[in-house]
């Protein structure tokens, strides 16, 4: 609740400067049809605007977000294994009936081709 407080507060202020702005205008320049002119032309444009802002900063907001997200999501899954992983890896180890074939495989003895390291399963 408070932070529509603070939007509509903003508004307010926002709007009540640009009343001020055209009357000062209209008080100067003594031509209000020519004011009212170019409000309309800025009211025309607003659409345009708003669309710029929400496809694009939105996008480009979205795309900011989502990386930190995933540096924050490597550093928990590096904290983890970094603490957990190789306990872990031990634990399961003791489970399988078969650790050596495990232990081969991942020695680096064998040769790691490109059809091994492309192959899905």
């Amino acid at each position: 609740m408070k932070q529509y407080k603070w939007y509509c507060f903003l508004t307010l202020v926002l709007v009540l400067s640009s009343v001020l702005i055209y009357v000062i205008q209209i008080s100067f320049f003594y031509k209000p049809a020519d004011t009212f002119f170019y409000l309309f032309q800025d009211l025309a444009f607003l659409p345009v605007e708003v669309l710029l802002v929400t496809l694009i900063i939105d996008r480009l907001l979205k795309k900011r977000e989502k990386q930190t997200l995933l540096n924050k999501m490597n550093m928990v899954v590096g904290i983890f294994f970094s603490e957990m992983g190789t306990q872990l890896m031990k634990h399961m180890a003791s489970i399988d009936s078969e650790p050596e074939k495990i232990c081969d495989f991942f020695s680096g003895e064998q040769s790691w081709s490109d059809k091994f390291l492309n192959r899905r399963g």
